[in-house]
């Protein structure tokens, strides 16, 4: 006898198809089986011979096993999917994250695995699955790459147009009757070193290869106050390769009050500030590393600022100080080393913050130093300070009658306190 649903040759007693699974009517067992055996009405409604009272009735048969490359399941329960290519989740994770924060680098691998994930799931005969997830990274990817080379095809042209012969410009401001300055200084790109020992206001010699980066400089008097200003040109922004420079060097007056002014987007300040007479310091920088040396004789400096984004920053207060100061320190990432260690004749409030990045403070030993320093992963380190909880005191605290006081602030990284003689 055959099966009805694929022509199978069947044994006497099967009630189910041994190739393909489908359930079988009853198949005669008997010498005469020529013909169809009859069956009672009771064993037609229950599927079998009436159970005698008392006995229990007999478990259905299970289905034999499923032939080579058909997954077997239980009748009536799901068949199970198939998995997921952990090639494609990969592939689409890196495509996303090349939108993100990983141009090219997470692009290039986000095409690779959506090619193997599709090679594997078409080579698995249905048990594997993520096909959608596979052609999802591979098209992020080659949009991001595609993305790249066309902004590659467009900057690299208009940055070489940019490009120009190295050159250097100088340029000299006199003070114009002027008691007291506001000097500002703005390079987005570059190195500027500022100094003291002009004979005039200012005297600059700016070195530059973009044509567009030539400084603009400007200065009015009003009243007897003077404002300057030196600003890199070229707008907030201009295209330019890697080999770009500009590099500025400027000296200003040691005869004239000065409020100094620096903002540094993408670069390295080196500011010799000691021979000045200040009144103000502020300073700025996005990307790159301060130096700023504010010793010297300063019996007007009320406020030193200093805001930088990524980089270091060394600033020199031990000089000769004669008004209350206001020093403010902070920076993203990056290591601060502040000296204190001037002659302080009036008091110091400050607040010093690093988001990540160690802090090195020198304090003197002559004035009384009172220190709140807060770490929230790292050490604290006051060898010679005494110490109640997060407070931080030298031995002349409470004795001399000049104080600094400072809050001391680091997410990430230790603290260092280096007390004076």
């Amino acid at each position: 006898m055959e099966c009805e649903a694929c022509g199978n040759n069947l044994k006497p007693g099967d009630k189910f198809c041994r190739q393909c699974g489908a359930r079988l009517g009853a198949v005669p067992t008997g010498p005469d089986a020529g013909g169809e055996t009859p069956v009672p009405e009771a064993e037609k409604a229950g599927g079998g011979k009436t159970p005698e009272a008392g006995s229990t009735p007999p478990s259905p048969e299970a289905p034999p096993p499923a032939p080579p490359g058909v997954t077997a399941h239980l009748p009536g329960t799901p068949p199970r999917g198939p998995r997921t290519s952990a090639w494609s989740v990969a592939s689409l994770m890196l495509g996303i994250l090349s939108f993100l924060c990983l141009p090219f680098l997470a692009a290039v691998p986000a095409v690779v695995f959506g090619a193997l994930a599709k090679r594997e799931i078409k080579r698995s005969g249905g048990t594997k699955g993520g096909s959608g997830m596979a052609t999802a990274g591979l098209v992020l990817g080659i949009v991001n790459l595609s993305l790249l080379v066309i902004s590659a095809l467009v900057y690299i042209p208009w940055a070489i147009v940019n490009m120009d012969e190295l050159r250097t410009d100088t340029g000299t401001v006199s003070l114009k009757g002027a008691d007291t300055v506001v000097a500002e200084l703005d390079i987005r790109s570059g190195t500027v070193e500022v100094k003291g020992g002009a004979d005039q206001l200012m005297e600059g010699e700016f070195t530059y290869n973009v044509g567009k980066w030539r400084p603009e400089i400007s200065y009015r008097v009003s009243d007897g106050k003077g404002e300057l200003k030196v600003v890199q040109g070229g707008g907030w922004w201009v295209p330019v390769l890697w080999n770009a420079r500009c590099d500025w060097y400027i000296k200003l007056s040691d005869g004239v009050p000065i409020d100094f002014r620096a903002d540094l987007s993408s670069g390295d300040g080196f500011y010799h500030l000691d021979r000045l007479d200040l009144i103000r310091v502020q300073l700025g920088s996005g990307s790159g590393d301060i130096t700023a040396d504010l010793s010297g004789n300063q019996p007007e400096l009320k406020a030193v600022k200093v805001d930088q984004s990524s980089g270091d920053m060394v600033l020199d207060l031990a000089g000769s100080y004669g008004s209350p100061m206001n020093l403010d320190l902070g920076t993203s990432s990056g290591d601060i080393d502040l000296d204190l260690r001037g002659a302080w004749r009036d008091d110091l409030k400050g607040l010093v913050e690093a988001s990540s990045g160690d802090i090195t403070l020198r304090v003197p030993g002559n004035v009384g130093v009172y220190i709140t320093a807060d770490t929230g992963s790292g050490d604290v380190d006051a060898s010679g300070m005494k110490v109640k909880g997060d407070v931080y005191v030298n031995d002349a605290y409470g004795e001399a009658g000049v104080t600094l006081r400072l809050d001391v602030q680091v997410s990430s990284g230790d603290i260092r306190i280096l007390p004076g003689d």
